[in-house]
């Protein structure tokens, strides 16, 4: 199973987030949008891990549920990532709220790599073990090709601009097939709002 663990907007941020695709679709053929039900954060990319593994991942799901760790986001004007210049994907990146995102993805990492170690497995989360540093962003679409036009995605309407809470952290095991991945819930808790 090809799995990972992510932060999960509000459903009506995701609600608004689906118009936003659907308008800036058309203006993009060149790029693959997201399935808006889809988009998230990723806290932890796991890959291809077996069912022991996935347990484990799932009880660290579960051990967060409650902390308060929920941060509070705003996101900015649509940009290439990593580089305007050679994106692997467009998307939103956080404003606000970096350093407690920040909290909550070393609060996770270090409630995996405890588990999965006292579990005698090999860490999980590569990118954590070779401490590759947080790449906060919500993916809105991949390029078809390389040197696919970026849209201009303008200023975010309503909703989109505000402060959101991101409470809801979640296991997915990513399923491919027609139409690009889908991702099924594995486990999922909720985080409480930060003190």
């Amino acid at each position: 199973m090809r799995c990972f663990v992510a932060l999960v907007p509000p459903s009506t941020y995701l609600g608004e987030l689906a118009l936003y695709i659907e308008e800036y679709s058309k203006m993009a053929p060149d790029w693959r949008w997201v399935r808006p039900e889809g988009a998230h954060m990723t806290l932890a990319f796991l890959g291809e891990i077996g069912a022991r593994a996935m347990g484990v991942a799932a009880e660290a799901v579960q051990a967060v549920s409650g902390r308060p760790l929920a941060p509070l986001i705003r996101f900015g004007r649509p940009q290439g990532f990593p580089a305007r210049s050679t994106p692997r994907v467009w998307c939103l990146s956080p404003v606000s709220g970096i350093d407690a995102m920040r909290e909550l993805w070393r609060a996770f990492n270090s409630e995996l790599a405890a588990r999965t170690d006292a579990a005698g497995l090999a860490p999980l989360n590569r990118d954590w073990a070779r401490g590759r540093p947080l790449a906060l962003h919500l993916t809105l679409a991949r390029p078809k090709h390389r040197g696919a036009r970026l849209p201009d995605g303008g200023n975010l309407p309503g909703i989109l601009a505000e402060e959101l809470e991101c409470r809801r952290i979640v296991l997915f095991d990513s399923v491919t097939g027609t139409g690009g991945a889908r991702y099924r819930v594995v486990s999922e808790a909720i985080v409480s709002p930060m003190i």
